[in-house]
């Protein structure tokens, strides 16, 4: 097994070599294997003997070197002719480097990264992670991000014209690429999830509506019997009292009419 420690460092830091060392050991002391070790550094400001730790004292010497990669010494050139994931990823740090306090450029570095991510022939998830590598990278002010969003929801929706089935499947890659990292899923992913809430939707409406239903049943029949009882209790007002009409309707809470309709109808009996 190798073990390899990589660190990556986007600013200055005075004792990033001892870092390095401390990091070493402990993984040796721990898994008791030889480890080897990349530095990627990012920023323009490098320390001097950004590539070693040394340490010397009372005849005691130690030195440890390890790799490094720095992007400032990369060339544009060569990024943009690499095949290679990794030249693209270089390139992007580049270009946030060369855009500090530049929004409008910055603006431009986003766009071109995006371009020639999509034109590489790039695997769908190599493409997605580029995207969003970017995306996370180079950030915007406000306005141009919300700019920026709806220039690439426009450059790399699915629906546009096709001119074969490889730009169809090309196109969909791309669409389904920049969707999942605008909105973290896949288009897929989110049909299903509008899908499984749109059955959620309607469940709890039937639920609600038959709920509504039972309800109204209930109210209906509590209100039928109500009106029984209050009838039978008008009966018995008339027949065991010598109250008038009006003194029943007053009691009940009814109308004088409701309350002869009563006694006609006891009298047709």
């Amino acid at each position: 097994m190798l073990l390899i420690h990589i660190e990556v460092q986007s600013s200055y830091e005075a004792n990033f070599q001892e870092r390095m060392f401390v990091y070493f050991y402990r993984i040796f002391d721990r898994r008791g294997k030889i480890v080897t070790a990349l530095g990627v550094f990012t920023s323009n400001l490098l320390s001097k003997d950004y590539n070693r730790y040394e340490y010397n004292l009372l005849g005691t010497k130690a030195i440890y070197e390890y790799n490094t990669y720095c992007v400032k010494h990369a060339t544009e050139k060569e990024l943009l002719t690499s095949t290679n994931p990794f030249a693209l990823a270089v390139l992007a740090a580049k270009y946030l480097n060369k855009s500090k306090r530049k929004d409008e450029l910055r603006y431009e570095y986003k766009r071109k990264l995006f371009r020639l991510a999509a034109e590489r022939n790039y695997s769908r998830e190599k493409i997605r992670a580029m995207f969003q590598f970017i995306y996370l990278l180079l950030v915007l002010p406000t306005d141009l991000e919300q700019k920026f969003l709806i220039e690439m929801k426009d450059t790399y929706q699915i629906e546009r014209p096709k001119f074969n089935e490889f730009e169809k499947k090309r196109a969909a890659m791309l669409g389904d690429a920049m969707f999942e990292v605008l909105y973290g899923q896949t288009m897929e992913e989110r049909f299903l999830e509008l899908q499984e809430a749109e059955k959620q939707f309607i469940q709890k409406r039937q639920e609600a509506e038959k709920q509504f239903i039972q309800e109204r049943q209930e109210k209906q029949e509590a209100e039928k019997q109500l009106v029984q009882e209050r009838q039978e209790a008008v009966k018995n007002m008339l027949k065991m009292t010598d109250l008038s009409v009006e003194q029943i309707a007053t009691i009940q809470g009814i109308s004088k009419q409701e309350v002869l309709d009563i006694q006609a109808n006891m009298d047709d009996k």
